[in-house]
């Protein structure tokens, strides 16, 4: 009895409690800088809903892999921006916007 009562006590105070997951959004922005050997982007964008973010200008690490070839200031480009289950958000593929 001892056991049911400790296992719904513990289920009550767990229930609807996740673990953090990472999380995704495709977002589309002006890229103001490029900074290869750092790997940042510095990039204007609109707001990001899917993070709850108002529109603006910020620096973005790109993942390791991510081709920063050809990205030059002024392009119009779309990536996506993973949040990790640490809170790290990073740019984890990008391309020219058409």
């Amino acid at each position: 009895m001892i056991k049911r009562c400790v296992m719904a006590v513990l289920f009550c105070l767990f229930a609807g409690t996740t673990l953090a997951a990472e999380s995704t959004a495709l977002v589309k922005g002006v890229l103001h800088a490029v900074d290869v050997q750092k790997r940042i982007l510095n990039i204007d964008h609109p707001a990001v809903p899917e993070f709850q973010w108002p529109p603006m200008r910020m620096d973005f690490s790109v993942a390791k892999g991510v081709k920063l070839e050809g990205l030059t200031a002024s392009q119009t480009i779309r990536f996506t921006l993973t949040k990790s289950d640490k809170g790290e958000f990073t740019i984890t593929s990008i391309e020219q916007a058409r």
